[in-house]
């Protein structure tokens, strides 16, 4: 039974509203207003259809109207609103920026679903068909999917549910407990509608993996624990009509009787909450319109760089000024230090009073005390005299000398470099000076005290006075040439306080369009009595709908976007690079020419070197990370890969723990599972991470958690279910918490499904013996990229940077959702600093394609988003995991699957081992040589060799000293000018965020109270933008150190093809062995000090006095303010923290380096001149063989 507030509505309230809004530009409102006013006077009940995208929302619509009037795809389908309605058929095509066509029959299927389709230029239709078993009252409404990866696709179903009474939400088996479906479905719960939760495609149940009653129940458990209250749950197929679990019968039966009970009274109060949500939604939106105006305004105030004490009048006047100067350089010189001059404050009263003691001393009846000596007396004298003039020179040195001596240098160093003396005062005045300005005829006064200081005072000033002009004569000539750039500069910075001053009067009358805009819709409300002609005043409303414009199907401009098109397919099979070399032929080559260097004692080092190459390439470990949203069937694909069903598949989050499948080594067994738990000190990071709560020990923690009411905490969703799972696990686990040890593979799936067990697991390792372990790869199968497990995204993140090489696996029925996006920008912020294009992307269940075709449509869209994050030539697989596993498992072969393992093979052992296989070639050429020298020489006299061996030595030292002279230090200097950019890149990025980041966490969803209540929710909300900013330069620090890794590398690669070449001009037989990539630790414990601390935020919440002053009266904008000043200063003390302690890191490292591989050069070029020398005691006998040997690798360097 459906119950309401009961309210009063009122026709004219709609006409108040709509002219509001008219009278504002809000043409969304305003089109929001027409509906409710239609849905007013025709008394339509509105049920929609929403969920994600390729749930089957179309499907589910098209068998209740039992006609397929949408279109259906596993990809995005519905780009606009549809709405259905019962009645004569017609259809009303809604455009974005023009009329609305009418037409009197529906257009040919083909391109009905066109249209559906053309988010671009349409943004609803209206579809009217005689339905049988529907209320003529009833419309169905269709809507884009609420996690496409187009942020338009969202924002179009967002926009539309404003009129909606009834909300079907619909979900893929799949993704029931997406975090994406959590989130929406709380934004419906604040609306105060009833919704049905619809679970589509249960078909794809399998009983084995999961029983339904338990699917059922974790479905219906984590909406509890998000406070989520449906008014009903539905599981429904739409391949499997007589399933038993199919509630498709009822789902239908349920919409159907909504229409009759939603009625008179109830309808009408249904209507008033929807036109309250609007105009609460308008203020809000307002709010924010006006904050984001505000603060562009604001923050193009904070890019100009304006003293704080400049008007613009005194800019102005500056700028006449140096338009007057550039006629008149003396003057202008002279207007800048003669202020200086003229106002210093050199005769304190102190000194007045010294002076006043040396006056007194300088009067011939002046004796020092009563018996005073004339030598007693002149000792006093000089005495008064030093003593001011001591107190002159410190005073005049700050006062005057030193404003004078920067004034003066940052003027004239403007033209000309100059550096003026300092200790001036000696120079410029002695103390004879001072004595000699005493009138004897004078006698000791007041008067005269105040006398003589002035002419003191004005005889410094004008020694001064003439130092410093002297200094511009002598530079005047140079001086010219900038001045006009000076007088563009005053030019600009009067315009810039011109600019400021009106960003200032906008900003203030922005604040006054707020206020009285809140006013105006609140006054609406106070109508009590209806109007006296409710229907002619509702005509009038609607009176202003676009009018009608007939038309014909060939006048339906479609968007190019929707027209049937192909795009280009890349071939995203493996390109072979003609110069790159195989693995299998290097394997056999170096085996080859072990053999032939075997009877050879000269060549054993060689051998050795070559053998320890051969066995590094060949027993080379190799991590590959598996990446996905949860349930696109990661863990069968994984299963897939290892030909085996180790790792649990189902439909809910199951892989809460990194789980990594090894080779077996050492002394772990094909079997075993090593698992390893966090530490005392990670979880109760954990925790208070999430609660905010600081605790000593596990135990106090667990105390506190089990004790603590969590519902009533406010936690944020996703923490939630970590802590419910650790306060469930910890008497089990807390006596193995920091521990690593050994379990029986039976407990595998446990402590890989089980949240009370895996939350306390750090890792877990399977030593498994499967073909793919056995080319000493390492999958690691990672936590879905959307669980409602906050922490397993955290988790996942941190394999991608050492990973040899990436899987990411999107769902076919579900491709390329929001989660996947987000994940793939992570991605993105640091795929340029990856060696190799190391991203494999799987579609996954192509088994539930219609057609080939319909592959080929959805691998097109995939590839066309991922062009989005410049990812031009992905590698795309679409395939059926559950459809290869269960060939290979009969012996058979699944052409998709194999192409993958092909391309994905060929990666892991051609690609990656380039540089290996490299350095094996070069010592294979390095004994080639050899032997071409040994051969040149046994034929040759003794003092040919002589002369030989002198060249050898020459040429040793030659490279020797070509390797010692080689300069890093401009490689290095290029090093830390990237940092340098970067550095200033993450102030911009902060400064440009801040604003985003700021809203996303202080709004008025996370603050609805008034007084303390709402302070405490203001401080959890500042603790909340803390944990953000923290995160924030966390993934900054993370990523420049990739970044900057790689950049390291390169310079090395860099410098050994320069000094290669440099080599290659001065011998023809030596060449240094290839640099392999290496790994840099990064620079931990950084990122500390940014954040607000408790006092500040204690002090920062006191401005909260209520809702409507800190949103509506600015109260927001002005703490958006304090809290950027803070940390924004912070945030560059940071980076500028950063950039010193990295400079000195990677100083440190590349220091390193350069001293190993400094190091090893010259061991190659002893080692090879060495072999050389050797080569000159051959014996004669041995001919026959080197010519053999000789030819046999002249065909493997070939």
């Amino acid at each position: 039974m459906i119950t309401l507030e009961h309210k009063k509505l009122h026709a004219s309230q709609l006409s108040k509203l709509y002219h509001i809004f008219e009278e504002q530009n809000e043409e969304v409102y305003k089109e929001q207003v027409l509906d409710y006013t239609e849905k007013y006077r025709d008394g339509f009940v509105h049920i929609c259809f929403c969920g994600h995208f390729s749930a089957g929302k179309s499907t589910l619509i098209n068998r209740m109207m039992e006609q397929e009037l949408l279109p259906q795809s596993p990809i995005p389908t519905s780009a606009n609103i549809v709405e259905i309605k019962n009645g004569a058929e017609k259809a009303i095509i809604h455009f974005t920026n023009k009329e609305f066509i009418q037409f009197e029959t529906l257009p040919e299927t083909e391109k009905l679903h066109a249209l559906c389709q053309d988010g671009e230029e349409i943004n609803k239709i209206d579809l009217y068909q005689n339905i049988k078993n529907m209320d003529n009252r009833v419309v169905i409404m269709d809507t884009p999917g609420i996690d496409a990866a187009d942020d338009a696709d969202r924002l179009m179903t967002e926009s539309a549910i404003h009129k909606v009474d009834l909300f079907v939400y619909v979900m893929d088996y799949n993704h029931v407990q997406s975090e994406v479906n959590a989130l929406f479905l709380k934004q419906l719960e604040q609306r105060n509608k009833p919704f049905l939760v619809v679970v589509n495609q249960v078909d794809k149940h399998n009983e084995e993996e999961i029983a339904f009653q338990a699917f059922k129940q974790s479905l219906i458990d984590v909406f509890h624990t998000w406070d989520i209250h449906p008014t009903d749950y539905f599981f429904t197929s739409m391949k499997e009509d007589k399933a038993p679990i199919n509630e498709f019968s009822r789902l239908k039966q349920t919409i159907s009787s909504f229409g009759n009970e939603l009625r008179n009274d109830l309808f009408n109060q249904s209507l008033y909450q929807s036109i309250q949500f609007s105009v609460k939604q308008s203020m809000l939106k307002k709010e924010q319109d006006i904050s984001a105006k505000q603060r562009l305004l604001h923050q193009e105030m904070n890019k100009m760089t304006i003293p704080e004490d400049l008007t613009k009048e005194e800019v102005e006047k500056q700028l006449e000024e140096v338009s007057s100067i550039i006629e008149n350089l003396d003057k202008q010189y002279e207007g800048v230090i003669s202020p200086s001059i003229k106002n210093a404050q050199i005769m304190t009263f102190e000194h007045r009073e010294r002076a006043a003691k040396l006056i007194e001393s300088m009067q011939p009846s002046f004796k020092a005390g009563f018996f005073a000596s004339k030598k007693r007396t002149e000792m006093e004298r000089d005495n008064r005299l030093h003593q001011l003039y001591s107190e002159l020179q410190v005073s005049v040195s700050e006062q005057l000398e030193w404003r004078l001596r920067e004034k003066a240098t940052a003027f004239i160093s403007e033209y000309y470099p100059i550096a003026v003396n300092d200790q001036l005062f000696p120079k410029l005045v002695t103390k004879e000076d001072m004595k000699n300005l005493v009138d004897s005829a004078a006698s000791y006064s007041d008067e005269y005290t105040l006398v003589y200081s002035d002419k003191l005072a004005s005889f410094i000033r004008k020694q001064y006075r003439h130092y410093f002009l002297n200094i511009w004569q002598e530079v005047r000539g140079n001086a010219l040439k900038p001045l006009e750039k000076q007088r563009n500069e005053w030019k600009q910075l009067y315009d810039l306080l011109v600019e400021k001053e009106n960003l200032q009067n906008q900003i203030n009358t922005l604040d006054r369009e707020l206020e009285s805009y809140h006013d105006n819709l609140n006054k609406v409300f106070e109508t009590e009595h209806a109007s006296i002609n409710e229907s002619v005043l509702l005509e009038n409303i609607l009176q202003f709908s676009k009018k009608k414009q007939l038309g014909t199907e060939a006048s339906l401009p479609i968007s190019q976007d929707t027209k049937q098109k192909k795009l280009v397919t890349l071939d995203t099979a493996i390109k072979e690079d003609a110069n790159s070399l195989s693995y299998e032929q290097t394997l056999k080559h170096v085996d080859e020419a072990l053999n032939l260097l075997e009877p050879d004692s000269s060549l054993t080092d060689i051998r050795k070197d070559l053998s320890e190459k051969k066995n590094r390439l060949k027993n080379r470990h190799y991590t590959v990370a598996l990446f996905g949203a949860f349930s696109a069937g990661k863990s069968s694909f994984a299963n897939l890969l290892i030909g085996e069903r180790l790792l649990p598949v189902s439909p809910n989050p199951t892989t809460a723990a990194i789980n990594k499948i090894s080779p077996p080594m050492n002394e772990f067994s094909h079997g075993d599972v090593y698992v390893t738990l966090k530490s005392e000190d990670d979880l109760l990071n954990d925790m208070k991470f999430i609660t905010e709560q600081e605790f000593t020990s596990l135990s106090e923690c667990y105390q506190w958690v089990d004790k603590a009411k969590l519902q009533k905490l406010d936690l944020e969703e996703q923490h939630l279910s970590f802590i419910l799972a650790f306060r469930n696990g910890y008497q089990t686990m807390k006596g193995k918490i920091g521990e690593s040890f050994l379990i029986d593979f039976s407990e595998f799936n446990d402590y890989v499904q089980k949240e009370e067990k895996a939350c306390f697991v750090q890792e877990i390792e399977v030593f498994y013996d499967c073909e793919l372990t056995r080319s000493n790869i390492t999958l690691v199968d990672t936590p879905g990229a959307d669980s409602v497990n906050a922490r397993h995204t955290d988790l996942a993140f941190s394999y991608i940077k050492d990973a040899d090489a990436v899987l990411f696996v999107t769902y076919y029925n579900h491709p390329f959702s929001k989660p996947d996006q987000q994940f793939l920008e992570r991605l993105g912020s640091v795929k340029d600093a990856f060696q190799l294009d190391k991203m494999f992307f799987i579609i996954n269940a192509v088994d539930l394609a219609n057609s080939d075709n319909e592959v080929e449509l959805v691998q097109d869209y995939i590839q066309t988003e991922l062009q989005t994050f410049q990812i031009l030539e992905p590698r795309l697989y679409p395939l059926s995991s559950k459809e290869a596993f269960t060939k290979k498992k009969q012996g058979n072969i699944d052409e998709r699957f194999q192409l993958f393992e092909k391309d994905f093979y060929h990666f892991i052992q051609e690609e990656l081992t380039q540089i290996s296989m490299q350095a094996v070639y070069h010592d294979i050429k390095r004994s080639y040589s050899y032997i071409t020298h040994l051969l040149e020489m046994l034929n040759s006299d003794e003092e040919t060799k002589e002369q030989q061996r002198q060249k050898f030595n020459q040429y040793e030292d030659r490279l020797i000293e070509l390797s010692e002279q080689t300069d890093d230090s401009l490689y290095f200097e290029r090093i830390v000018q990237r940092l340098q950019k970067q550095r200033h890149f993450m102030n911009q990025r902060f400064h440009i965020q801040f604003g985003d980041m700021f809203k996303s966490v202080i709004h008025p969803g996370s603050i609805s109270t008034n007084g303390k209540a709402g302070r405490d929710e203001l401080k959890k909300s500042l603790y909340f933008l803390n944990r953000t900013i923290h995160e924030k330069m966390t993934s900054e620090l993370k990523a420049l150190h990739i970044r900057i890794e790689q950049e390291i590398n390169e310079a090395f690669k860099h410098m050994y093809e320069v000094l290669n070449k440099e080599v290659g001009e001065e011998v023809n037989d030596f060449l240094f062995s290839p640099i392999e990539f290496f790994a840099i630790e990064p620079k931990n414990d950084l990122n500390d000090g940014i954040e607000l601390e408790e006092e500040e935020i204690l002090k920062l919440s006191q401005l909260f006095k209520d809702t409507k002053s800190f949103f509506a009266e600015g109260r927001r904008d002005e703490l958006q303010e304090s809290v950027y000043r803070i940390v924004s200063r912070r945030w560059e003390n940071t980076a500028n923290d950063v950039y010193s302690e990295f400079q000195t890191h990677y100083k440190e490292e590349w220091q390193q380096r350069n001293r190993e591989w400094k190091l090893k050069r010259k061991q190659e070029i002893t080692s090879h001149y060495n072999l050389l020398r050797e080569s000159l005691e051959v014996d004669q006998s041995d001919k026959q063989t080197y010519e053999k040997i000789f030819q046999s690798l002249s065909n493997l360097v070939q």
